[in-house]
């Protein structure tokens, strides 16, 4: 009896013991450690910046210009250098605009580009800081003659502007047509540009060497011109230019007929070390008007 009373006790212990460990494995997690039941939040595609696009390069400014040698049936020229701007082959229907430039004397038509001319105009063009043109470079076989002996000028006139015009996209207009030249080119450029002002619109005359004959007419020139026709002029010359002298009539000349002008007194001589320096203020000035032709 004893035993059997022993062994009920055990059993209902036993029970309660039980009981007791279900109660304490149904107690929750805390807080803190629960474990979330919710999907992790990713960010919305709104939410991750959007990449800097790269902006579609201008046709003129992706690509270089083209420098060429040109062969002219003409007895006073007989070959020019030709730049033809970025976007020139490109373009197939854009015109334009145009600038002449002379070479000194003993010198020949590869002097602009030595100096730096093409490599300065794809710069600028690049940057949009000038617009494209077509730069024309003729080299005068006779540099060294007498000009009255020299048909240079008529040669200009007659053979090259028209060659020019007709095989090339050119803006055929006065407004879109300038020319200048260095030292005896120079002296062309002012007899071309005063006599024929309803061909260009800007002369530029850097340290020029004014031809003889022509110091008795550039007066009569000047009072001849029409009103609305009157070309933009820039005249340069160094400080140390034995022409120094000459250049400062001149543009006291030019101040007195009114013209619009464009007159400064750099450093340096008569050399190609003053005009390589000052190649990029010609390129600026010549295309200053041509901003949106």
């Amino acid at each position: 009896m004893c035993n059997r009373q022993a062994i009920f006790l055990l059993l209902a212990l036993a029970v309660l013991f039980g009981l007791s460990a279900c109660a304490a494995d149904s107690t929750p997690f805390p807080a803190s450690t629960a474990i979330a039941t919710q999907p992790t939040t990713r960010p919305t595609p709104t939410s991750v910046p959007a990449p800097t696009s790269t902006p579609t390069p201008s046709p003129c400014t992706s690509q270089p210009g083209t420098l060429l040698s040109v062969n002219l049936d003409s007895a006073s020229i007989p070959r020019f250098q030709l730049y033809l701007p970025p976007c020139y082959q490109t373009d197939g229907n854009r015109r334009f605009p145009v600038v002449y430039l002379f070479h000194g004397a003993t010198y020949d038509d590869g002097q602009w580009p030595r100096l730096g001319l093409t490599e300065t105009a794809e710069r600028l063009i690049a940057s949009e800081e000038i617009p494209p043109f077509i730069i024309v470079m003729p080299y005068n076989r006779a540099s060294w003659r007498n000009p009255e002996d020299d048909p240079f000028d008529q040669a200009i006139l007659n053979d090259l502007i028209p060659y020019v015009d007709t095989h090339y996209r050119t803006l055929a207009d006065r407004h879109y047509r300038a020319l200048g030249g260095l030292s005896r080119g120079a002296g062309w450029a002012l007899r071309l540009g005063l006599t024929h002002p309803q061909l260009f619109t800007r002369i530029g005359l850097h340290s020029p060497v004014i031809f003889y004959q022509d110091q008795f007419k550039i007066k009569d020139w000047l009072r001849e011109l029409p009103a609305d026709t009157q070309p933009s002029i820039y005249l340069d010359i160094g400080r140390s230019d034995k022409e120094h002298g000459n250049a400062a009539q001149l543009a006291a000349l030019l101040s007195e007929a009114q013209m619009p002008l464009t007159w400064r007194l750099g450093e340096g001589t008569h050399d190609e070390n003053y005009w390589q320096a000052q190649v990029e203020n010609y390129l600026r000035w010549y295309a200053a008007d041509w901003n949106s032709p």
